[in-house]
């Protein structure tokens, strides 16, 4: 119920502002941009690594450090970027 409920309200949002985990595959009929770590996503991790520190990261070419640890993180702080 609750994956059928997203994927409507999904589908009503325009692709310019929605972004998804292209990983996920139950949104991969979806219009969407996506996020994540394989190479058919619009915006891919390419590499992490995460240390006493926390993660670093290479999104699209561009490398970032962030002082949270996983991967979901990685994902949150994608959105966070974005937003800002």
């Amino acid at each position: 119920m609750f994956l059928k409920a997203k994927t409507e309200l999904f589908r009503i949002c325009k692709k310019k502002i929605l972004f998804l985990c292209g990983d996920d595959p139950y949104f991969e009929k979806l219009d969407a941009n996506r996020v994540g770590f394989n190479s058919n996503n619009n915006f891919i991790i390419e590499k992490y690594e995460f240390s006493d520190k926390g993660s670093k990261f290479v999104l699209n070419g561009t490398e970032y450090e962030m002082s949270l640890l996983g991967k979901h993180n990685i994902f949150k702080c994608f959105d966070s970027n974005r937003i800002s």
